[in-house]
């Protein structure tokens, strides 16, 4: 047999880079992912249904990134479940942005027909969600297969460090400063919001960098490549928090516009959490890929003299 028939026969790097990946874990994580956005759906309808006028739209606009956030982590995980064992790109690729349309229709679905709010919001609601979990799908496409797995399993303690935040914060704000002004407790929110970015993004980065060291060496071409799987896994969670910021602020902008309008209190409201999540992702992001990628780098042997 001639050298070049082996390696036409060869499986590609991202189908020898699957093989490493246990049985089960991405639909696992695919549950994990759908299960998160069905509460998220449950605990919005909670919160919205039949609301009207003003009310509706500002309630609209604070739950919006919970539930977009929720949407993109749900595509992607279930776009990367389906298309696993999918080694050609086209494909995998078709497959994966279908798997997140169906998501996405769900969701979509979802809010216009269980949310009885008023007919542009709802379907401003409904498309946002939608659109974020057809995004998700194409991501989930994205190879290395581990390094995608590792970047969505690091992802979860930072949406449970999130949650553990908000589920505390008022013993978190006094800790951190506030002593009932209003000024001490819009220093002691942005001291919280501070750390808990730090915190998650060192996570997502230890996080990253175990699961990918203790999997075995990545197969790629290119060697350099490997740098890039570290810091992308480590980066993901920043990525996902600051990608559904983007379909916040764009895919929905008439939205918040509405709500600003009604009263300065509005403008602030909603002007301090845009400004606190977009600092969150950065800081996530920038941390996470940082500190998985210094990890990553340790471990490399110096070359003999």
């Amino acid at each position: 047999m001639s050298k070049t028939g082996i390696a036409d026969r060869a499986p590609a790097p991202s189908a020898q880079d699957t093989s490493a990946i246990k049985t089960g874990v991405p639909t696992a994580i695919a549950a994990v992912g759908l299960v998160w956005l069905a509460v998220t759906l449950a605990v919005a309808r909670g919160t919205l249904h039949g609301s009207t006028g003003d009310v509706a739209l500002s309630t609209a606009a604070l739950s919006l990134p919970a539930l977009i956030q929720a949407a993109l982590f749900a595509g992607i995980a279930a776009g990367f479940a389906v298309t696993i064992g999918i080694v050609r790109r086209r494909t995998r690729i078709i497959a994966g942005f279908g798997t997140g349309l169906g998501v996405g229709a769900l969701a979509f679905g979802t809010v216009l027909l269980g949310y009885g709010l008023q007919q542009g919001l709802e379907t401003a609601v409904a498309a946002s969600i939608g659109v974020a979990a057809l995004l998700g799908g194409g991501i989930g496409t994205l190879r290395p297969a581990r390094m995608l797995q590792t970047g969505l399993t690091a992802t979860l303690p930072v949406i449970v460090l999130g949650y553990l935040v908000g589920h505390f914060s008022e013993p978190l704000l006094k800790l951190f400063g506030d002593n009932g002004t209003v000024a001490s407790r819009y220093s002691a929110s942005g001291y919280i919001g501070m750390t808990e970015a730090l915190v998650q993004g060192l996570v997502a980065g230890i996080v990253a960098f175990v699961l990918l060291r203790r999997s075995g060496p990545i197969k790629v071409k290119d060697n350099r490549l490997v740098f890039a799987a570290y810091a992308f896994a480590g980066a993901l969670p920043g990525l996902i928090i600051g990608l559904s910021e983007i379909f916040t602020r764009v895919g929905a902008a008439w939205l918040i516009d509405m709500a600003t309008e009604f009263s300065d209190y509005d403008k602030i409201l909603f002007g301090w959490g845009n400004g606190n999540r977009t600092n969150q992702a950065l800081v996530v992001f920038f941390i996470g890929a940082l500190v998985s990628l210094i990890l990553y780098g340790r471990t490399i042997k110096k070359p003999a003299a």
